[in-house]
């Protein structure tokens, strides 16, 4: 197989799929050949074939890569029918299936296999980050004894939270911890390492977000 040519899949046209469309179209060695989602007003790129499942774009086309950019409930399924399929390389937007059991059984699956399973989780790669590692691993800043995050979201706001964007984000359980404490978690462990022991201190503030 040329590897500089390859045919990329994607399951997944919502809001944040968009993103991945253009980036794949844009990206240099790689061929953006399909888009699978059930929604007959899926938004498309321009003359991009849109199939109804994943399973009928695996049958249309050859796929070198998939890439799927849809909520988690569904990412067990899909990479279950992916490697079923033989696709070699997978990349699953975090985060990661529903829960911790899912997410270690196909895993497992996929390591069994013998396949590249990636989870799409982009903090780590933003500039600054990226910049702080170095200094850290440099010993710029010495022995760390406390790090913090902290982050003040526009979102989330009102009754109408999330509707036009992700409306599944209102009925998401632990939406705040599963959605976006996993980024900062990602990248504690990308800064220092895997942490030893988690706790949660956890408040609803809006009454429509289930979680």
């Amino acid at each position: 197989m040329n590897t500089k040519n390859l045919s990329i899949g994607i399951v997944g046209a919502g809001y944040f799929a968009q993103l991945h469309h253009q980036a794949w179209l844009a990206c240099t060695g790689a061929t953006l050949v399909g888009i699978a989602d059930p929604s007959p007003n899926a938004k498309l790129p321009a003359s991009m074939p849109l199939y109804h499942s994943l399973d009928q774009m695996l049958a249309s086309q050859p796929i070198d890569v998939l890439d799927i950019v849809v909520p988690p409930d569904a990412h067990c399924g899909l990479i279950e029918t992916a490697i079923a399929a033989g696709i070699t390389r997978i990349i699953c937007q975090k985060p990661f299936c529903q829960n911790l059991e899912q997410a270690e059984y196909i895993t497992a699956k996929a390591e069994a296999a013998g396949i590249s399973l990636v989870i799409h989780e982009n903090f780590r790669f933003q500039p600054w980050y990226r910049l702080l590692k170095s200094r850290i691993e440099d010993g710029v800043f010495g022995q760390i004894y406390q790090f913090r995050f902290a982050l003040r979201p526009g979102d989330g706001r009102g009754k109408d939270a999330y509707l036009a964007r992700q409306p599944y984000f209102q009925k998401m359980p632990r939406f705040l911890v599963h959605e976006t404490a996993i980024h900062f978690l990602d990248l504690f462990c990308f800064l220092f390492g895997t942490p030893h022991n988690l706790y949660a201190d956890l408040r609803q503030l809006n009454p429509v977000l289930k979680g």
